[in-house]
């Protein structure tokens, strides 16, 4: 066996896989550090959004601003891709609002009413958060097993 075929052949052989590497495992590595990185982003937005919600905006708020509560959802809504969730956060944070301001002056029949409405909508949208945050990680998972089961159909 000749040395220099050999030496050649290892040296085309670590090429071939550092263009491998360059091309194809680096762009999966930065795909995997993003949805980690987005994963980790929604955790942190969605837990402060539901200390929000779930304390009915008394957790460490002021209760005469609705905008404090805005501004704390806001990273939540920017990574939120459901329309229908972003409406009824912000739904849910108006009648916060309106409650606040209706106990200063009205019966506490309508207040009691209006509480009632909120601690259900707070744990329903404390559930659909959840569910988003899960919902994203199993299609993420489902995406993965489909491309592999893919790649053994087409072999």
């Amino acid at each position: 066996m000749n040395w220099i075929e050999l030496v050649g052949a290892f040296g085309i052989g670590a090429l071939l896989i550092k263009v491998l590497d360059i091309l194809w495992l680096q762009r999966m590595l930065q795909s995997h550090e993003h949805r980690t990185w987005l994963r980790d982003k929604r955790l942190e937005a969605y837990t402060s959004l539901s200390k929000v919600i779930m304390s009915l905006g008394l957790h460490g708020h002021s209760r005469d601003d609705p905008f404090e509560q805005f501004a704390i959802a806001s990273e939540a809504i920017l990574l939120t891709e459901d329309d229908n969730l972003i409406d009824r956060i912000e739904q849910f944070i108006v009648k916060l609002d309106r409650l606040y301001r209706a106990s200063d002056g009205k019966s506490i029949g309508d207040n009691e009413n209006l509480y009632g409405e909120l601690t259900l909508d707070a744990r329903t949208l404390v559930k659909e958060l959840r569910n988003s945050l899960v919902k994203r990680e199993r299609v993420h998972l489902l995406s993965r097993v489909k491309h592999r089961f893919h790649r053994r159909d087409t072999k």
